[in-house]
């Protein structure tokens, strides 16, 4: 009888032990949340790349918000023509040789003789505006494999910002010099970065000041460049949009810093 009443206080005691250290856990991961301004999804992503814990995907995927402004109605139209971005007057340029725009720029700077030597560091974007002055045919081959090659980061909440507008970017102004094997996969890389930074803008952790409007603008620079070699590619584009726009009149609402709206 002793032995029985001794095994019940062991298990009470096991049951309120466990008890008392998952509700200590769960305070300490909602405190956790709270100073670091991270949504349960960006704290548990954190914990798996600090930690190399191996989370079940069905777990990352409950942890995601929901869908904001999928319904957002399309103020405008996406061009069809490319860039996009920069440079609107290289829309009709074939590809081929040196653009009468860019032919003229450099006139323009012709005594600026820093200007004209300077071909870059090898980064994509400076090997872009390399071969846009000089449409060097092996400097483009070198920039299709940084594109193709491109490794996207993680962007978070915490102004951990995707690299993906710079791809973005890249592929705008090279578009024309591009297959379109190589236009799919260069837009499917886009429209990750997309997603990745569509998941912050759909959670409350990034603050307007120190992340949402640079989340939003970059969101906005990847989607306007995608067409429909993406799947779903209009929501996409309504969901950046109206991330945009939200984070302009946000903007428009809330006091000056001294550096401006959006320093």
């Amino acid at each position: 009888m002793t032995r029985i009443k001794f095994k019940n206080s062991i298990n009470i005691y096991l049951f309120f032990t466990g008890l008392m250290g998952h509700i200590v856990l769960v305070i300490a991961f909602l405190y956790i949340m709270n100073i670091e301004q991270l949504s349960a999804r960006l704290l548990v992503k954190k914990s798996i790349d600090t930690l190399g814990i191996d989370i079940p995907v069905v777990i990352i995927k409950l942890l995601q918000p929901n869908v904001k402004n999928g319904n957002f109605p399309l103020d405008g139209e996406v061009n069809k023509r490319h860039p996009r971005i920069v440079l609107p007057q290289l829309m009709h340029w074939d590809g081929v040789g040196v653009s009468p725009f860019i032919k003229q720029r450099i006139f323009e700077h012709r005594n600026n003789k820093a200007y004209l030597s300077n071909c870059g560091s090898g980064g994509l974007m400076p090997s872009v505006a390399c071969w846009l002055a000089t449409n060097d045919s092996e400097l483009l081959r070198k920039i299709i494999i940084q594109m193709l090659n491109y490794e996207l980061n993680v962007p978070t909440a915490d102004t951990t910002y995707s690299n993906g507008w710079q791809l973005a970017l890249a592929y705008d102004l090279v578009f024309s010099a591009l297959n379109e094997k190589q236009r799919g996969l260069v837009e499917h890389k886009i429209s990750k970065a997309l997603e990745a930074t569509l998941l912050n803008l759909d959670e409350d952790s990034a603050s307007l000041w120190h992340g949402r409007s640079t989340h939003a603008a970059i969101a906005w620079l990847c989607a306007v460049v995608l067409s429909d070699r993406v799947d779903q590619v209009d929501e996409l584009q309504r969901r950046a949009q109206g991330h945009f726009l939200n984070a302009i009149d946000a903007l428009a609402y809330t006091a000056v810093w001294p550096s401006g709206y959006n320093y």
